[in-house]
């Protein structure tokens, strides 16, 4: 009697070839495939993204009031314009002082809180908060006086504003 042969079995469906292309590898679950490259991290992070651009557009608004004065100031026959009011420069730099040392306060509480000093964290916090309360009520109360002097974006170009 002759031995009957019979074929090897086939292999699964989904490891079959058809002839060039390997079959897909199964998944093992895991996520780990090494052909994929690991997720980029962008080259700047949004909030620093946002700030700059935050900071771009406050250069380009100052320079151009800067730039706008300049252009009046060199214009003008005599500076300041005559009956208008003077603006007070003595309170000025004592209220720029005033908020110099309200961004030192807030850098020092900053420091405070990275070193986990709590008390010294809110002794910084309420001395920056004072300063700019007391630097906001300098503005308002100088604002007060110069627009009752008659001083206002319509009343000439001192004002920021051209009757031409």
């Amino acid at each position: 009697m002759t031995p009957v042969l019979e074929a090897p079995p086939r292999p699964p469906r989904s490891s079959r070839t058809n002839g060039t292309i390997p079959p897909p590898l199964r998944p093992t679950g895991g996520g780990d495939d090494e052909d994929r490259d690991p997720p980029r991290r962008p080259l700047l992070d949004n909030a620093v993204l946002a700030t700059m651009f935050v900071i771009g557009g406050e250069v380009m608004l100052f320079g151009g009031l800067v730039f706008s004065f300049l252009i009046i100031r060199v214009a003008a026959p005599v500076w300041p314009p005559l009956l208008e009011p003077r603006l007070p420069v003595g309170v000025t730099a004592a209220n720029t002082v005033v908020l110099l040392w309200s961004t030192r306060a807030m850098i020092v509480a900053g420091r405070a809180r990275a070193r986990g000093d709590r008390r010294r964290f809110v002794r910084g916090l309420a001395l920056a908060a004072g300063l700019g309360c007391l630097f906001l009520a300098v503005q308002g109360f100088e604002w007060f006086r110069l627009i009752s002097f008659g001083l206002t974006a319509s009343s000439g170009v001192y004002g920021g504003r051209s009757t031409r």
